[in-house]
């Protein structure tokens, strides 16, 4: 009977066993190939091995060293900041005494950042043509009042003639009383005694007119004096406003660097230009002294104790990374601020002095200054990357004909990228710079 295609095979490699996948291969295969590649490995090492036992100087080469050496060291420390002049002036605009103290007013000139201005020369211009109109307004009212006093003296002295002619009046009354009084003796009782009432009566209108005429007097004075105050208030209003118009064209405090200021415009933060329209106050230009530039930067106040006044610096600008100059430390801030920083990170505020002037040594130019903390002449030093420490203990591997010996050695100053050895290695010597296998 045939078997049927549909029906399980009993033939292969055992009895109702499953017959291996098309293309697969066996697990022996992997077995043996891992095998191979093992021994491969460890042939090689073997042959590596014997050929460095056999060539120690071959096993040496392939270590990374680098000879002591003798000269300068200095430990340095780089502050970062930004380029300022030590002596400068603010220039804002003036504050005015008249309308304009309480709106904006224009600014007409303005010479550009990096003009170089003498003391005494126009910075920059302010529109004061309401000034100027005011200042003529004012002028009027003077002249008007000056004319006011003198119409006002004229009319006091046509009272005053008036006055005069009254009491001149009084007095030709009073002196034809007393004629007639002369001659009571040959009048009846009646009569005398009219004449004593008038001559009483007529004096008094005389001694009355006196009087009046003392407190006219007094009277013209005190008025002519309130509308010459008030003349010379109005010219003390004039002189005020001439002076604030004067100062709308502001001139250079000192000589040196124009350097623009940012003001606020248009609800951002801008550059000042010509035609901006400023207020009273506004700071909108520095003058700068370019012949006594700083770096302004930041310590960490962790490191501040490692700063002192007067520790020289380096200072380079990263506009123009070849120009060099000297410097020194003249200022320490001290107190700690955050800035803009996390109020658990402090700084603080350090200037450094540029020794010397340069055409492009400007203002506001980041750069940086290498501060000297410490410096010795003539020492034994090593690459920093030679030294191994160990339990307080450092040592070097100073390269021999016959290998790497581990030697013990003192250290002095200490760098970034190297140390100063004091004891245990001479000139000459090769280090290694990382350490060599047994």
């Amino acid at each position: 009977m045939s078997a049927s295609p549909n029906s399980p095979s009993t033939t292969g490699p055992g009895a109702g066993g499953t017959a291996p996948a098309r293309g697969g291969s066996s697990p022996w295969t992997l077995l043996i190939v891992i095998g191979i590649a093992a021994i491969g490995l460890y042939l090689s090492y073997s042959y590596l091995t014997a050929a460095a036992a056999e060539n120690p100087d071959a096993a040496a080469a392939a270590i990374r060293t680098a000879k002591v050496t003798s000269g300068p060291l200095e430990r340095v420390m780089r502050v970062g900041g930004v380029t300022s002049s030590i002596v400068f002036t603010n220039v804002r605009v003036a504050r005015q005494r008249g309308p304009e103290s309480r709106r904006n007013m224009d600014l007409l000139e303005l010479l550009p950042s990096g003009a170089r201005v003498k003391k005494g020369d126009v910075v920059a211009r302010i529109d004061g043509q309401s000034a100027k109109d005011h200042i003529d307004d004012v002028n009027s009212t003077v002249d008007t009042s000056i004319l006011d006093v003198k119409k006002r003296r004229a009319e006091q002295q046509v009272d005053w003639n008036n006055l005069e002619q009254n009491l001149r009046v009084a007095q030709a009354n009073l002196d034809k009383w007393k004629l007639e009084a002369q001659a009571s003796d040959v009048r009846t009782v009646i009569d005398q005694e009219l004449l004593e009432l008038g001559v009483e009566e007529a004096g008094a209108t005389y001694r009355q007119q006196q009087k009046d005429l003392e407190y006219k007097k007094q009277a013209h004075e005190a008025e002519v004096g309130i509308l010459e105050l008030t003349t010379e208030r109005h010219k003390r209003h004039v002189g005020r406003h001439v002076y604030d118009w004067e100062k709308l064209t502001i001139l250079a405090p000192m000589s040196g660097m124009v350097v623009r200021q940012q003001i606020w415009r248009n609800g951002e933060w801008g550059m000042v230009e010509t035609g901006d329209s400023v207020r009273a106050g506004t700071l909108f230009v520095k003058i700068m002294d370019t012949d006594n530039m700083q770096v302004e930067g930041r310590i960490n106040q962790a490191e501040s104790n490692l700063f002192r006044i007067g520790m020289p610096a380096r200072i380079g600008l990263d506009a123009f990374p070849g120009l060099q100059f000297e410097g020194e430390i003249y200022s320490i801030g001290a107190l700690a601020s955050s800035g803009s920083q996390s109020t658990y990170v402090r700084d603080i505020p350090i200037r450094v002095r540029i020794n010397g002037s340069h055409a492009n040594l400007l203002p506001d130019l980041s750069g940086y200054a290498d501060v000297v903390l410490e410096s010795q002449e003539d020492v034994v030093q090593a690459p920093a990357g030679a030294v191994v420490e160990e339990e307080g203990q450092a040592y070097v591997y100073v390269k021999t004909p016959g290998g790497f010996e581990k030697r013990p050695v003192r250290l002095g100053l200490r760098t970034f990228t190297a140390v100063a050895i004091e004891s245990g290695l001479s000139v000459g010597e090769e280090v290694a710079l990382e350490i060599p296998a047994a």
